[in-house]
């Protein structure tokens, strides 16, 4: 089918306004794939986060180029998330998240948990606690269960713990008055 130069133009901006409208090409081609493969994904996490809100798309964590309508160039600079020259690979995600949460990855690397996971390959990071794309903050009683994976009872995480919940309280007490 031979169309004229316009149509073909306004087919191809449509096509881009779609795409953009979903907050990232990658979402719409991603979705696609069947949940649960390698490349297939939910996205719902990513959508109800505040990530997604504030505007950050798979590109920037993931590299790719997501205006590019040929998979194989919209893929260039994607690495998979073993691969250790990825941005995603558990030991780049101190510099990956710190890119835009520099003072939380100060903190980070600051901590014995950092100095594990770069010596040794073990240790939280950024997604031990927060999730892979949501960000979350995690409860109480997530940190006592994520901190309880390895360690029996860390006195600095029942600290952290009863810091959260006293902070819990007076946040309750200061949004009733």
């Amino acid at each position: 089918m031979n169309l004229p130069i316009a149509i073909r133009a306004l087919v191809v901006g449509l096509f881009v306004l779609v795409l953009s409208s979903a907050g990232s090409a990658c979402v719409t081609c991603h979705r696609a794939v069947p949940e649960g493969t390698l490349a297939g994904h939910s996205f719902g996490e990513w959508e109800r986060s505040a990530h997604a809100r504030a505007g950050v798309v798979c590109s920037d964590c993931h590299g790719g180029r997501p205006g590019e309508m040929d998979p194989v160039k919209a893929h260039a600079g994607v690495t998979r998330s073993g691969d250790p020259e990825s941005r995603v690979y558990y030991r780049n995600l101190p510099v990956t998240c710190g890119g835009c949460h520099k003072d939380q990855a100060e903190g980070f690397k600051a901590s014995r948990h950092y100095q594990e996971l770069q010596r040794t390959g073990r240790g939280p990071t950024c997604i031990s606690c927060h999730g892979a794309m949501s960000a979350a903050i995690p409860s109480p009683k997530q940190v006592q269960a994520q901190c309880a994976l390895c360690h029996k009872q860390p006195p600095r995480a029942a600290s952290i713990l009863a810091a959260m919940a006293q902070t819990k309280t007076v946040l309750t007490e200061v949004r009733a008055a």
